[in-house]
């Protein structure tokens, strides 16, 4: 990854999971471009949602499957590139969280491909692969 973009993309990774951790619908979708092509993509059939409003309502979702404020992550790899205003990254991630008091652990694999509009960096394309759901 291009060592000049790496805090930023990064960055905005961050400001994603946090807003998902403080159930902020708001700030989650602060971070997607606009438009009806920007999409969210998950693992199974027909998990996909384009546009802001597909994307507000799984995110919706999202929330219900989480105790809000108990979510962190550790990325343990990533790799990316920018060339002129698109870029890319790709990263796995260790997350821990709670739902209804119970612990859990889980490893997801994310790319996103970000568009540059201005001076600032959007997904334009999220897909999450949940590799598992671990129960303490």
């Amino acid at each position: 990854m291009q060592d000049a973009y790496v805090p930023q993309i990064m960055a905005l990774l961050q400001k994603h999971d946090d807003a998902v951790n403080r159930h902020d619908l708001d700030g989650v979708i602060e971070v997607f471009a606009p438009g009806d092509r920007t999409v969210v993509m998950g693992t199974g059939p027909n998990e996909r949602w384009q546009g802001v409003e597909q994307i507000k309502a799984a995110y919706s979702r999202i929330f219900n499957d989480f105790d809000e404020g108990t979510m962190s992550r550790q990325c343990y790899w990533k790799t990316g590139g920018i060339s002129g205003e698109l870029g890319w990254v790709a990263t796995s991630c260790k997350f821990s969280d709670s739902k209804q008091g119970k612990a859990r652990e889980y490893e997801v694999n994310v790319t996103v491909v970000l568009e540059k509009q201005g001076s600032r960096w959007y997904f334009a394309s999220l897909h999450i692969s949940n590799i598992g759901v671990r129960r303490k």
